[in-house]
C-alpha cells in the first residue's frame, strides 16, 4: 500500500461539534414558539379577569353609594336614625303652630313634596324610601310615588288619584279604576286639625325636641281614621321649625313600624285644576 493511500486512510477525523443546554447562557437560551404564545394568551386571561373584576367592584360601589336611597340618606335634613332629645311636654294647644297653618290654608288647593322613610320597632331603618309629590283639593287628592331601595339604581313609579272614596292608577294615558290602593293620608298628617267625615283628630300636647343639629317644636295629635270597616290609630308628632312643617312621625296602629315623613316643602296652589283626568 502506498504512503499517500495510507495517509489519506488514518487522516484525522472531524466529528460536528456536540451542543450542551446547560452551556448556554440564559441571555442566549431561546424559549420554543408554543411557550411563548401560552404566556401572551394566560397574560391576556388575566388583564381581562381583572378587568372584570373591577368593573363589577366599581358596579357594586356605584349602586351602594350612588343610589337613590343612600343619596337620600346623607342629604336628608331630618336624620331621625340617632333619634331626639325632648323636653317635658306641655300644653299649647292655644298657640298651635298646626291651627295657624290650617287657618291659612283654608280649604285651598296645597301641594306636599315629601319623602317617608320607615323604622322598625327596635330603631332599624328599611332600605326603601318612598317620595311623593302629592296635591290635595277638597275630597280629591292625586300623588305621584316613586320607591328607591338600598343597592338598587332605578326607582319604581306610580300615578294615582282619589276621588271621594274612589281611587284610580294610571295606566299610559288612562285611569284605571283601582279597589286595593291605599291612597297616603299624607294631607291629613300634615294639616288636619278638625275632624272630617272620616277622620277623627284632636290636639294632645306639645314638646321642644332636637333631631340631629336642629331644634323644633314639636306638637302631638291623635287620629282616628276609618279604613275598610275598622278604625286606624294615628298618633302623629308634627315638627316645626321657625313656624315650618319639616317632618311628621307617625305611629299607627295597624303595623309595628314607625313612619317618617321628611317634608321637603309644600305651597298653596291656586291655580290648582280639579281636572285631573285630562
Amino acid at each position: 500500500m502506498s504512503s499517500e493511500h495510507q495517509s489519506a486512510s488514518t487522516g484525522t477525523q472531524v466529528t460536528p461539534a456536540v451542543f450542551s443546554s446547560a452551556e448556554l447562557s440564559a441571555e442566549t437560551s431561546v424559549p420554543l414558539p408554543y411557550q411563548a404564545v401560552r404566556k401572551r394568551r394566560l397574560f391576556t386571561v388575566f388583564l381581562v379577569l381583572l378587568t372584570i373584576l373591577l368593573l363589577f367592584g366599581a358596579i357594586v360601589l356605584i349602586f351602594h353609594f350612588c343610589n337613590p336611597y343612600q343619596r337620600y340618606l346623607r342629604r336628608n335634613p331630618f336624620d331621625y336614625r340617632k333619634g331626639e332629645i325632648s323636653s317635658d311636654p306641655f300644653s299649647n294647644s292655644n298657640n298651635s303652630i298646626a291651627r295657624a297653618i290650617a287657618e291659612s290654608i283654608d280649604d285651598q288647593a296645597v301641594s306636599i313634596s315629601a319623602a317617608k322613610l320607615e323604622y322598625t320597632p327596635d330603631m332599624t331603618l328599611l332600605p326603601t324610601v318612598t317620595f311623593y309629590d302629592y296635591q290635595h283639593l277638597g275630597q280629591n287628592s292625586r300623588v305621584n310615588i316613586e320607591t328607591a331601595m338600598d343597592n338598587w339604581m332605578f326607582t319604581a313609579s306610580l300615578d294615582a288619584l282619589s276621588k271621594g272614596n274612589d281611587c284610580f292608577v294610571r295606566d299610559n294615558d288612562r285611569w284605571i279604576s283601582d279597589a286595593v290602593i291605599q291612597m297616603p293620608n299624607l294631607y291629613q298628617y300634615c294639616f288636619a286639625v278638625e275632624s272630617s267625615e272620616n277622620n277623627t283628630i284632636s290636639y294632645y300636647n306639645s314638646f321642644s325636641s332636637t333631631v340631629g343639629e336642629t331644634q323644633y317644636e314639636c306638637e302631638i295629635w291623635l287620629m282616628e281614621t276609618k279604613k275598610n270597616q275598622h278604625i286606624v290609630y294615628d298618633t302623629l308628632y308634627r315638627y316645626y321649625h321657625n313656624d315650618t312643617l319639616c317632618a311628621v312621625r307617625v305611629l299607627p296602629s295597624d303595623t309595628t313600624e314607625m313612619l317618617i315623613y321628611q317634608i321637603a316643602s309644600y305651597s298653596l296652589e291656586p291655580d290648582f285644576s280639579e281636572d285631573w283626568f285630562s
